[in-house]
């Protein structure tokens, strides 16, 4: 994981971070934190496989000790029921990575919650086995600005795909993925401004309620969001 606190000022930051053709194996989460007035910046990830094995430390904690805003933390190091977790996030680039749950135990959440992100470009993400956390969104987007999803897959039993809310959010695209199972490809979320989300070249501004399998692509919420 990598974070910055509240306090720290630039020049001082985190910037520049690259990882590729990779194998990562993990119980808790992969953490990028940045500070709201010094952001990190440039974080790429590509040809990577996140295999999920635990979630170790957040098993310890339980899920009530999971409030939100996310994350939790076990002494000093961040603790998130998400594959991927990042805040405070300046150009974010998720190229062909594919994450593993075969080997998952614990109440996971999402494969992708962002929080306050700009310039965020998620190509080829593809999720394996049955993730617990099914009942959220696989990618959860609070307060994300420009924001391109291509090429994608819904892993089966899927209920949302993308949902994306907070007052901030606009920009979301999602196109050339395959959604078809799950039962709704994306949703608006609370606060969610209409026309956050472009599917396909369509807006959409329904709400959680009407999404179902008659409308393919429908306009959720868990979580603190402004």
């Amino acid at each position: 994981h990598f974070s910055i606190t509240e306090d720290a000022a630039p020049p001082g930051g985190i910037r520049g971070i690259s990882v590729a053709d990779s194998i990562v194996r993990t119980g808790n989460g992969c953490c990028i934190i940045g500070a709201r007035r010094n952001p990190v910046r440039d974080v790429r990830f590509r040809n990577l496989d996140l295999a999920i094995s635990g979630l170790r430390r957040a098993a310890r904690l339980g899920e009530k000790s999971f409030p939100e805003p996310l994350p939790a933390w076990w002494w000093t190091y961040p603790v998130t029921p998400n594959a991927w977790f990042f805040r405070h996030v300046r150009g974010l680039v998720l190229d062909n990575v594919r994450v593993d749950w075969r080997a998952a135990k614990g109440k996971w959440r999402s494969v992708v919650r962002a929080e306050e992100v700009q310039d965020m470009d998620v190509c080829n993400l593809v999720e394996d086995g049955f993730r617990p956390g099914k009942s959220d969104p696989a990618l959860d987007l609070v307060n994300v600005r420009r924001a391109s999803i291509r090429a994608a897959r819904a892993a089966p039993g899927t209920s949302v795909f993308l949902r994306v809310a907070g007052r901030s959010s606009g920009g979301v695209t999602l196109a050339g993925s395959d959604l078809r199972a799950a039962r709704c490809p994306s949703v608006l979320g609370d606060r969610a401004p209409a026309g956050a989300i472009v599917v396909d070249g369509a807006l959409v501004c329904q709400t959680p309620r009407k999404c179902n399998k008659n409308l393919p692509f429908a306009s959720g919420d868990r979580g603190h969001v402004d």
